[in-house]
């Protein structure tokens, strides 16, 4: 069953960046995600964060006209 955002339903997900307030949360082994459709900061268990991506990459995103010789 894939994660889901409590405020939108959205299914997709980055990595948030850590805050010294999450290492409670780590310690209970949720990590912070955030919702790619709403923004909005939602914890999830360790195992889940890591199919979601990363937060240097952004991931993927759509393809743009003039990035469509990359692919």
């Amino acid at each position: 069953m894939p994660i889901q955002c409590q405020y939108c339903s959205g299914q997709t997900f980055r990595r948030s960046r850590l805050r010294s307030e999450d290492l409670w949360q780590l310690i209970l082994m949720r990590y912070p995600v955030r919702c790619l459709r709403c923004s909005q900061l939602v914890r999830v268990s360790v195992t889940a964060s890591c199919i979601s991506l990363s937060p240097v990459t952004g991931g993927e995103g759509p393809v743009r006209a003039g990035d469509a010789w990359k692919n």
